[in-house]
């Protein structure tokens, strides 16, 4: 029998907002940074569109809109699919952020169970979700980058039943199964950025979408309900109404 001593088992403390890059990376940053600083303009500039369209071209979507976090990706897929009323169900592991938006976007979560192997639901859970409390979207959130085995047949089973299914691929950059990256399998996906994550701009997040009109809508949203999302720039600075349904809610008006 193998004794281990306590400086064999003794672990290194992890620092979980802690950047460790290489000189030559931070120089790089750094130019960047200047390049900004250069343009003037701080906040959705060349940069920000390169990475929307990197990102989504990299998940399998058409459209990309980055935003300040995770969490706002949620809630504003959320109201696109006009959650607002309406019974979502979410896994109960899950981020208390998944769980909020929900709220904030008007509408009542229902909690499910997970599966010991995947962290996540499956096929038969949601059936009986759907069935007992006549649920009208799904929150599926990929715990730890794992995607379910089963999902594909759970996407399948949300487009048969007209349910409005969004993942929550915060942990999930660059997950995929049979080819299909995470954030690509349903209607649209949500990632977050936050120093934690698989992949981080300090604080952020994505929707990737293939509507149009959905990603016109979060560009609006993220910009105080303006028409674009250029803080003034092409016809930003006027004001209209975002065309799917949406309406001002005192649930999640800032």
């Amino acid at each position: 029998m193998t004794t281990r001593t306590s400086e064999q088992t003794k672990t290194q403390d992890i620092k979980p907002f802690f950047l460790d890059l290489t000189e030559g990376e931070r120089e790089d940053i750094a130019r960047v940074f200047r390049n900004i600083l250069t343009s003037g303009q701080l906040i959705l500039g060349a940069y920000t569109k390169e990475f929307e369209a990197e990102f989504a071209r990299y998940i399998g979507k058409r459209h990309g809109v980055a935003l300040n976090t995770g969490t706002s990706a949620l809630e504003i897929l959320l109201m696109a699919n006009g959650a607002a009323g309406k019974k979502v169900a979410v896994q109960s592991n899950t981020n208390f952020a998944s769980l909020v938006t929900i709220i904030r976007a008007g509408a009542t979560p229902v909690y499910m169970d997970m599966t010991a192997e995947y962290f996540a639901p499956n096929l038969e859970i949601l059936k009986s979700t759907v069935e007992r409390y006549d649920v009208h979207g799904v929150m599926w959130v990929h715990i730890g980058g794992v995607v379910a085995p089963d999902f594909p047949e759970v996407v399948e089973y949300c487009r048969k039943k007209k349910l409005f299914l969004v993942e929550d691929a915060a942990h999930a950059h660059g997950s995929e199964m049979s080819g299909i990256k995470a954030g690509a399998f349903a209607d649209a996906g949500a990632f977050s950025f936050f120093p934690t994550k698989v992949m981080t701009t300090m604080e952020g997040g994505m929707i990737v979408t293939d509507s149009a009109e959905h990603a016109a809508l979060a560009r609006s949203l993220r910009n105080q309900g303006k028409r674009d999302g250029d803080y003034g720039a092409a016809g930003g600075s006027r004001r209209s109404r975002p065309t799917s349904g949406w309406s001002s809610s005192p649930s999640w008006t800032r």
